[in-house]
């Protein structure tokens, strides 16, 4: 179980070489994802996500903007969702994500990491944020 060292933010759009835990739901007090914020603007970002356990809940997630992953270390299995007119969805469509593979996502879709490799690390580059992060339920 890895602790929380780092909060998260407030309100920040801009941040540079700043770190920040995002909590386990399943561990109180644990950390599910360690980011650190190389830089942060208004119209992208670059982040270094250290992913120590896979999405808690039963529910597919998507981001509020387009992103390219790259996996350093590690790896990890997710579940991919694909939108249709901002409410029907199709999936999910499981993909293996290893070691040094580069993949995008559109912020049109969603995924749900069902498993993930001890130690995985994954570089970051997000576009304009377009909205806020989404739960895809019933």
């Amino acid at each position: 179980m890895i602790p929380i060292k780092y909060p998260a933010p407030t309100g920040r759009h801009w941040a540079l070489w700043s770190w920040w835990d995002i909590p386990s739901r399943d561990n109180p007090g644990a950390v599910y994802l360690r980011r650190l914020r190389v830089i942060q603007t208004p119209w992208f970002a670059l982040y270094v996500h250290y992913i120590f356990e896979p999405d808690t809940g039963k529910y597919p997630h998507d981001h509020p903007w387009n992103f390219w992953s790259w996996v350093v270390r590690g790896g990890y299995i997710e579940d991919v969702y694909q939108t249709y007119f901002h409410y029907l969805y199709e999936g999910p469509h499981q993909r293996y994500r290893g070691r040094w593979s580069l993949h995008r996502m559109a912020w049109t879709k969603g995924h749900h990491i069902v498993k993930a490799e001890p130690g995985t690390v994954t570089v970051v580059f997000t576009g304009k944020r377009r909205r806020s992060f989404c739960f895809w339920t019933p």
